[in-house]
């Protein structure tokens, strides 16, 4: 660094190397000590105005972040294809655009062998004309142990933009409701992302019949600790009434603003695996599943309404049949029900 003092605007500045000079002369610290301190000016000078992403505005370019949900949403096909897109260089992924700097990704399955993935990753690029070449670009690592390790030994050669570990709760072999253990799992990971300037999403759940309740950060299992060392949390649900819907909810985003939390995005998912963006967004209040009512009037627990009840009930209405008739051809015990299903219904319709 120089040494000497910058004049700008009637004021004089110390330059990096100076101040450290200075710092030193004071104390016992060594240099590469003083180099581990960062000057607010040396942020500012060096800094953006705008967050640096790897899906704009969703996923930062670095740091730890968790992709969320119950059982048979498509969490893993999801991150599949996200790595894919990123691996194959697409402009955008989900009508969103991808900031790519190396185009390479790596997959860390603990759920799926090498023929399943094989079979998996076939049956989502179906609709892609990419030559087969294009595909070195995907790693995919079926050994864990000593995953660090060999993540680090891994970047240190080949930089990629994005890891995936799919499944955070096969990975972890701690208590999960300490937030100790759960701290110190995290730490090297986040230490990779920093030391190799890439994104880690983890594949997690939430728990029993969340999905009945607006989404939220707090139905992730485990530990506060999870969602706190998270930069951001999603959460992939099934529409509450139509099958082939998913929403992508954002849970938690440390630098994003109310206005990009507040609704999903909303998708579709075909028997490929794969997933379109609609364009639409979804207010997160409205994706609730409403349970069933019993003889008392008391909510039970129940997988929600069907497409089907819900448009059989909306015919019936239009033909003029009373609430209590409908009730009784869809098999739900007094009228009230099928008053909540039908409110949801046109909200959403």
């Amino acid at each position: 660094m120089s040494n000497q003092i910058k004049e700008q605007g009637g004021h004089k500045y110390l330059t990096p190397g100076i101040l450290q000079e200075q710092i030193a002369k004071k104390g016992n610290l060594s240099p590469r000590e003083l180099g581990k301190f960062i000057s607010a000016r040396t942020l500012l000078e060096g800094g953006n105005d705008k967050m640096a992403t790897l899906l704009d505005p969703i996923l930062p370019k670095t740091g730890l972040v968790a992709l969320v949900g119950s059982s048979d949403t498509g969490k893993s096909a999801f991150l599949r294809q996200l790595a894919l897109a990123v691996a194959l260089r697409d402009k955008t992924f989900m009508g969103l655009p991808l900031s790519l700097t190396h185009g390479r990704a790596v997959y860390v399955s603990t759920e799926d062998d090498q023929r399943s993935l094989a079979f998996l990753t076939r049956k989502q690029i179906r609709g892609r004309s990419n030559g087969i070449e294009e595909y070195e670009g995907l790693l995919y690592l079926f050994e864990h142990d000593g995953l660090v390790d060999q993540l680090d030994e891994l970047l240190s050669l080949y930089p990629v933009d994005l890891i995936v570990l799919d499944a955070f709760s096969d990975l972890f072999e701690g208590r999960l409701n300490d937030s100790q253990f759960v701290r110190a799992f995290f730490k090297p990971f986040h230490q990779l992302t920093v030391k190799h300037d890439c994104l880690i999403v983890l594949l997690h759940h939430t728990g029993k019949y969340r999905d009945e309740q607006v989404p939220s950060k707090h139905h992730v299992v485990g530990s506060q600790a999870f969602e706190a060392k998270m930069r951001m949390v999603m959460e992939l649900r099934v529409d509450p009434i139509y099958s082939e819907k998913r929403h992508l909810c954002i849970l938690k985003g440390n630098y994003l603003g109310r206005e990009d939390k507040k609704d999903s995005y909303v998708l579709t998912f075909d028997d490929d695996l794969t997933f379109q963006e609609t364009g639409e967004r979804q207010s997160l209040e409205t994706l609730t599943k409403l349970p069933n009512a019993g003889s008392d009037g008391a909510g039970e627990k129940s997988t929600g309404y069907t497409q089907e009840k819900c448009e059989t009930a909306a015919k019936m209405r239009n033909e003029g049949k009373p609430l209590a008739d409908i009730a009784e051809a869809l098999g739900y015990a007094n009228k009230s029900t099928v008053s909540r299903m039908l409110k949801k219904f046109d909200g959403l319709s």
